[in-house]
Formats: C-alpha cells, sequence, structure tokens
C-alpha cells in the first residue's frame, strides 16, 4: 500500500473518507454528499486504486492515521504518543469501515429479498461492492447452466461495462437483461467453470489457461476467478481483473462471506425465475385453453362444489342473453344466474327443478334436452368433476340441436310406425332412439336403451372390438364396408340369447356431428 504522503485525493474523495470514518453508510454518505449511491461506489473504487489499498478498512484507517500523526509535532516524546493515537485510531477505523462494508452487504440483501429493486440492479450493485473491496478494476458476475450435452457455460447477471468497440456495444446492448452468454470455456474463467475451483492468474498473458483476449480490449493484468457453490453444486462464477500488485490466496479467504451472500442471492434469483416459469406456463395454458373453449360451438359453464362460477365463455353467455365479458360473472353465485336465466326456458320451473335434481344425484348426465322460450333446442350434458375423492364442481355443457331434434321427432315418428326395429346412435356409438320394434326383438326397452353404448347392448362380446375400430375408422376415413347395405350379423338379446338378423346402416349427416341410423329385421329363412 502506497505511503499516505504519496497520496493525492481530491476534496470530494476526502469527504466520502471523512464520512466513512465517522461509521456513514455508502447510502448516508450519498444523501450527505447529495450525489447517488452509484457515484459513492465509484469515488471508492478511484480512492482504492489510489491507495493501491486491498480494501476500504484500509483506507479508511490509513487516513485516520494520517490525520493523527498531522496533529502531532515531531519531536521524539510526541511521536510516542502519536504511535499509540494513531494505533487505538488505526483500531477504531477498521471496526468503523467493516461495519460500513456490512451494512452495505445488508442493505444489498433487503433489496434483494424485498424486491424493492429488480435482481438485475441489485446484481450490479453487489459487483459494485466487490470491485471496490477487491481493488479491481473490472468483473463480472455469471450463472453456470448445462447444455445438451451437460457441457457448462456462463451467462452473466452483472457485468462492468468495459465495451471496447461497436460490435461488443451491439453485443451488450442486445443481451440486456437476459445476460451474455459464454461458451468458449479455454479461457481464464472457463477454468473456473470446468474445475470448480479458485483460479489466480497474476501473469495473464502467459498463462496456458488463458485464450487471449478480443482485439481493442482493455489490457488483463491479472485475474482471480472465484467458484460459486450451492451445497456441492457450481452454480456461479466471479470473475474480477486488474488489481494493482495482483491477487493472492488471501485476496480470495477476505472475499469468502461475499461469495457465500452472492451465491444466496444466486439461489434466491433461480427460484423466482422458476417459478416465474411456471407461472407463465399456467398463464399460457389457461390463454390456450380458454381460447379452445371459446371457439367451441358449445356453451360451457363450470361452477365450484359451493355454486360459485369459476368459468363461463362467450358463448355460454350469448346464448343464455347476458350482457357482458365471462370476467364478469366470476364468483357469482350459480344459483342466482340460474334464477336470472328463468324466462328465458319454455318450462322454467321444469328447468329449475330438473337443475336441483341433476346436483341432488351427483351423476354424469347426457344428453338432456332444454328447450328455450325463443324455440330453440339443446342438448345439455351435466357432468361431475372429482379429483379423487374430492368434489371440484360441475360442468354444464349445452350444444344447439334444433334442426337435428326437428329432423330426429319427424323421423321418431316415422320409425315409431316401421315394420323393422330401428336404432339411432351418434358419432360416439351412444343410442339416441330405439322405437318399439326394437324392444320386442332385443327385449331391451327404450328407457334402458339410450343413452347406452349400443356395442353394450347388442353386439356380441366376440366382436364389440372390430365394431368399436370399424367406428372409429369410418369418424377418421368417413369410409365403411357396411354402410347403404345389408348385411347378416348375429345380435344380442337382452336374455344372452344370439340372433341372426340382417341390417341397414345409413350416416344422417347434420350438425353439429352425425348419427346413424340401423334398420333391423329378423334373418330370412332361406
Amino acid at each position: 500500500m502506497k505511503n499516505a504522503k504519496e497520496i493525492s485525493a481530491t476534496g470530494r474523495e476526502v469527504q466520502v473518507l471523512e464520512l466513512a470514518a465517522e461509521g456513514f453508510t455508502d447510502k448516508q454518505i450519498a444523501v450527505k454528499l447529495d450525489i447517488s449511491k452509484a457515484t459513492v461506489s465509484s469515488y471508492w473504487r478511484r480512492i482504492l486504486l489510489k491507495y493501491q489499498a486491498a480494501s476500504r478498512t484500509e483506507v479508511v484507517a490509513r487516513h485516520a492515521e494520517q490525520k493523527a500523526m498531522l496533529r502531532l509535532s515531531p519531536s521524539p516524546s510526541e511521536l510516542e504518543v502519536a504511535t499509540e493515537v494513531s494505533g487505538r485510531t488505526l483500531a477504531e477505523a477498521k471496526e468503523l469501515a467493516q461495519r460500513n462494508v456490512l451494512q452495505a452487504i445488508t442493505e444489498c440483501t433487503v433489496e434483494f429479498i424485498g424486491g424493492r429493486t429488480g435482481f438485475r440492479e441489485v446484481f450490479e450493485r453487489f459487483l459494485s461492492e466487490l470491485l471496490g473491496l477487491s481493488q479491481s478494476e473490472y468483473g463480472f458476475l455469471a450463472e453456470v447452466h448445462r447444455d445438451e450435452e451437460n457441457k457448462p457455460f456462463l451467462r452473466t447477471h452483472a457485468v462492468t461495462n468495459i465495451a471496447w468497440d461497436e460490435a461488443s456495444r451491439e453485443m451488450v446492448s442486445q443481451a440486456g437483461d437476459a445476460g451474455m452468454e459464454f461458451r468458449n470455456l479455454s479461457t481464464l474463467f472457463g477454468a473456473v467453470a470446468t474445475s470448480a475451483e479458485i483460479v489466480i492468474s497474476n501473469d495473464p498473458e502467459n498463462d496456458t489457461r488463458a485464450g487471449g483476449l478480443p482485439t481493442g480490449h482493455p489490457a488483463m493484468t491479472a485475474f482471480l476467478g472465484l467458484p460459486v457453490f450451492s451445497g456441492n453444486h457450481l452454480i456461479g462464477v466471479i470473475g474480477l481483473a486488474n488489481r494493482p500488485g495482483g491477487y493472492q490466496a488471501e485476496i480470495a479467504e477476505y472475499l469468502g462471506p461475499l461469495v457465500a451472500t452472492f451465491a444466496s442471492y444466486l439461489v434466491g434469483w433461480q427460484a423466482e425465475r422458476d417459478r416465474r416459469s411456471v407461472e407463465e406456463e399456467i398463464t399460457n395454458a389457461a390463454i390456450l385453453t380458454s381460447t379452445l373453449v371459446d371457439s367451441m360451438p358449445t356453451a360451457i359453464l363450470f361452477e365450484d362444489g359451493k355454486r360459485r362460477l369459476q368459468y363461463v365463455n362467450r358463448l355460454f353467455l350469448e346464448v343464455f342473453g347476458a350482457g357482458g365479458s365471462p370476467n364478469d360473472f366470476l364468483g357469482m353465485d350459480c344459483a342466482l344466474v340460474a334464477e336470472l336465466s328463468r324466462p328465458m326456458f319454455a318450462d322454467p320451473d321444469g328447468f329449475m327443478q330438473r337443475v336441483d335434481d341433476l346436483l341432488l344425484a351427483g351423476v354424469d348426465v347426457p344428453g338432456d334436452i332444454v328447450r328455450l322460450a325463443n324455440g330453440k333446442v339443446y342438448e345439455r350434458d351435466f357432468v361431475v368433476v372429482r379429483k379423487n375423492e374430492r368434489l371440484l364442481g360441475y360442468l354444464w355443457k349445452y350444444r344447439e340441436v334444433t334442426i337435428w331434434r326437428s329432423e330426429h321427432e319427424m323421423l321418431a315418428s316415422v320409425f315409431q310406425r316401421a315394420m323393422d326395429a330401428v336404432i339411432v346412435i351418434n358419432a360416439a356409438g351412444i343410442v339416441e332412439y330405439w322405437n318399439s320394434k326394437a324392444e320386442g326383438m332385443f327385449g331391451y326397452t327404450s328407457a334402458e336403451s339410450v343413452g347406452k353404448l349400443l356395442g353394450d347392448l347388442i353386439v356380441p362380446l366376440e366382436h364389440r372390438e372390430s365394431h368399436r375400430r370399424g367406428l372409429e375408422r369410418f369418424l377418421a376415413t368417413r369410409e365403411s364396408r357396411v354402410l347403404n347395405q345389408v348385411i347378416s350379423i348375429s345380435g344380442l338379446h337382452k336374455s344372452g340369447q344370439l340372433l341372426d338378423v340382417e341390417l341397414l346402416i345409413t350416416c344422417i349427416e347434420q350438425d353439429p356431428e352425425p348419427r346413424y341410423s340401423a334398420f333391423i329385421r329378423p334373418k330370412s329363412a332361406t
């Protein structure tokens, strides 16, 4: 360290030293001098470089010692007194300076935990403190990442602005808050990431671990690389450069508590980053789900177990004449919503009673028919939503079937008078119509059959899988070997008896999905 007599400190630098010696923190010094904390940090770096000191403690102590000596006469007896005063002042100054540094780190940590400033700002301030304490000219803080081959690379969280040409300035600008990536680890800082050990180089130009510097990059006369761990895992690297006189193991040991502090910052940042990532995924999934549901030709409402509305799409609001947006209805009492919509239905009392019955029974009921006062007809599915044994809520789905229902009712009157057994199923293979001849042929009543899978009723067990695959194949390709032609098959009576029958299947193309009608009669004797 230089002798105090060799130092020429500016007036502002002396003010910073005086206030630090009195125990003021950087924040308090900034207020006192009406400057920013970043400017105070800049003064510290210049002061440390001038004094060639390893820490603020040394500078403040030497400054206090110099002041004590100047107040004394250089006589032999007074020099003895000066030594005692100097020693006492030195000890007090060291204590005050250490308190100042600890206070600065505490303030960084409070800001980090409290979120009063962004992570980037906290990391940059922390780097400034490291540079001042280590008397380094420039440096960086970086996080260790792994690529798809599990090789380490670095992404900076804070870096001294040492852009040396237009290209590097552009690179720094484009990196922004995401930080710069360093994947070439044939460097001194790369040696830290690959070895997970402290790297000290006081002759970088001739160090075999160094990869050289880009053209125009500021000279590097000394380097200190510190690995940062969380448990046994390397999570970060601190790089510092150009301390006057170079770096020694004692400096790395001296910075140990700060390295541990940075490790805790990184762990906190990673946890916050993961939380934000999960929130973003959930938000994106919710947006995607909402977009898909809103694009469906189905009116949808979901209420929780306490009948509080949790989701409703726009089509539902349109169908039931509600104004506003879906978000306006979140949290509303669905019993009140149903009561307000009573005038919309052809049979208001019947509608309300059916809703109460469905909720009381607590079982899925597909295909309820609901008629509105305006003549439109909707098919409603009621779905009880559970996770394990816990009730999550109730899903109501309405799709308009006005045209199909009208034709269905007309066809039903025709089918009821038909000489053949007539069965109508939907695209999922669920029975929607079952005439009296079908009741007589297969032994199931219409009430027993509607809403059930046709394959579970009349298709023999050994043929049910091929029946299912054939239906899936037709839905995918619209090609079938059995449509519009009479075929001979075996049917299954409710009693378990096999029946030889002739079958003609036709497809009724209707929105929102096709239906299939089957005309069945006993096989003719030959």
